[in-house]
């Protein structure tokens, strides 16, 4: 439910909008709308909006004034780190994985294939964890290859996705890790 305040010279009434309902009325004197809104999950607020809706002849006229905690920006919100690794060494991501979050989908694109070797895909923290081992991906075949592990990341396993390509002279592949970032429990 949001609450709108209509406001009327020094006076305010209070009205819920939840819906497509709404209980008090509005008279003909309003001039304008102010709200403040909040959309809350898990009481944690993600959106809060605040603007002015100005009643002008049977219309109307929104006019938002801030918005923070967007989406994309907070807990729950799934993100993915892309890698590109070529041979004979390691590639590290530049963002980490944070702690209390959740590896949901692993994809390595073998874009040439490669001659040889092994591909492993880590989280690179002070334990690493193996989030796709090299049994699950074929580096001598172009193609892409995924996993789908919900792994949680705890503290020791917070880093950098790291991925290791060992005994190949040639090939090149993007690994794709998605993840939810702190998950609400």
């Amino acid at each position: 439910m949001a609450e709108i305040k209509v406001l009327q010279g020094t006076s305010s009434q209070s009205f819920s909008i939840g819906k497509g309902t709404s209980k008090g009325t509005i008279t003909s004197g309003v001039a304008a709308i102010n709200f403040d809104k909040a959309i809350t999950i898990n009481s944690t607020p993600v959106v809060t909006t605040t603007g002015t809706v100005a009643l002008t002849n049977k219309t109307i006229d929104y006019s938002l004034n801030t918005i923070t905690n967007l989406p994309g920006l907070g807990n729950g919100i799934a993100k993915t780190i892309k890698v590109n690794a070529t041979t004979g060494a390691t590639s590290d991501s530049t963002a980490s994985i944070p702690s209390g979050s959740v590896v949901i989908d692993v994809r390595v694109n073998v874009k040439t294939q490669y001659n040889a070797g092994t591909i492993v895909v880590t989280v690179n923290g002070s334990s690493p964890v193996t989030i796709m081992a090299a049994a699950d991906i074929f580096e001598t075949e172009v193609g892409i290859y995924q996993s789908q592990p919900l792994i949680d990341i705890g503290a020791t396993g917070t880093g950098k996705v790291r991925v290791a390509v060992a005994g190949a002279a040639s090939g090149e592949c993007d690994v794709y890790v998605t993840y939810i970032d702190s998950v609400i429990a």
